[in-house]
């Protein structure tokens, strides 16, 4: 992954955004864009995932992430009865969670930007997220953080309670709601991403 400095600010044309899965606009998985880069010269091409097969070579190693999406949005409330969007990110040991505070906004979660170490958020069901400290902790603990180390306490499985009271996470390009899995798609798999590429 790039560091954020080395990155060039661009702005993604809204007809380019992927708002909706590809068979809301009629198409199959393969049928959306490929961009390939060529490390070795720098070159770009633009293509589509059914053209994957002109781009390998004998000998090149594929690699196929299968993982599902979780529906990893959940809605807590502080003491005072606030709401706010929680998005798990990366588990860890011991019931820990690295976790991202969003506050709910018109289309998605907007960012929290004020969250502190020892702040709790009830969640439904019971549950109950414990923000610990920022993560990365590379300073202070009371330092503001995008991101928190979070001890996430649940009466039942992570995976079944996300099933129950979770939702997809949803980016504030994407319009409308869409299922973890479209009813009318075929040969998915359950919890299989929606709209990635376009």
């Amino acid at each position: 992954m790039a560091a954020a400095g080395v990155i060039e600010t661009f702005t993604l044309p809204p007809h380019l955004e992927a708002a909706e899965p590809p068979e809301a606009r009629g198409l199959t998985r393969d049928a959306v864009r490929l961009l390939v880069s060529h490390a070795d010269t720098g070159a770009i091409a633009h293509g589509s995932f059914s053209d994957l097969p002109r781009w390998l070579s004998p000998g090149d190693l594929l690699l196929v992430n299968t993982s599902g999406t979780l529906n990893a949005a959940l809605e807590g409330r502080t003491a005072d009865g606030e709401r706010f969007a929680l998005h798990l990110s990366t588990e860890l040991p011991g019931n820990l969670w690295v976790v991202e505070v969003r506050r709910p906004g018109p289309v998605a979660s907007l960012p929290g930007g004020d969250a502190h170490p020892g702040t709790s958020y009830a969640l439904k069901d019971g549950g109950r997220i414990t923000l610990l400290a920022p993560y990365p902790l590379a300073g202070a603990l009371e330092a503001p953080s995008r991101l928190w180390v979070a001890a996430l306490q649940l009466d039942q499985p992570v995976l079944t309670y996300l099933a129950r009271f979770g939702s997809p996470i949803r980016y504030s390009y994407v319009t409308r709601s869409w299922p973890s899995v479209l009813p009318h798609a075929t040969g998915l798999r359950a919890r299989t991403p929606t709209a990635r590429a376009r």
